[in-house]
């Protein structure tokens, strides 16, 4: 389990909330979709993502939006644990629930710098973890 993973999706989904709190929403939304990407494998964080999708869907007042993640919520843990997600689907209601999607750019390059820090955290025993994370 990539913790460092885990502790970024969680920093990105903090964020996104205190920007639906501003109300910022297509930050918050574009925040919340790569979390999404990135928390498919994690029955917790893709659960915990889609609640915080859910928050600012009823802060945008977004009725179409609101009523996707309430049923993506449900879908969320079971999909994870039994690994049947589409791959680089953002998580949104305006596209299918079960649409694969290319991973952009952006996020692979996320993704695997995410995968060294942790392999150096897991190197030097967790020595490093304070000076490596910078959200």
């Amino acid at each position: 389990m990539n913790t460092v993973l885990l502790h970024y999706i969680d920093q990105r989904t903090k964020l996104a909330r205190e920007h639906a709190r501003d109300r910022q929403f297509n930050k918050a939304w574009k925040i919340l979709e790569e979390a999404h990407i990135l928390a498919q494998p994690y029955a917790v964080q893709h659960t915990y993502v889609h609640w915080a999708m859910l928050n600012v869907a009823f802060r945008e007042r977004n009725t179409r939006e609101f009523v996707g993640q309430a049923i993506r919520l449900l879908l969320a843990a079971p999909g994870s644990v039994t690994r049947c997600f589409p791959k680089g689907n953002i998580g949104r209601s305006t596209v299918g629930i079960f649409q694969k999607m290319e991973v952009p750019r952006r996020t692979q390059i996320k993704i695997r710098q995410l995968e060294r820090k942790e392999a150096y955290k897991v190197k030097t025993d967790g020595y490093a973890e304070r000076v490596l994370w910078r959200p």
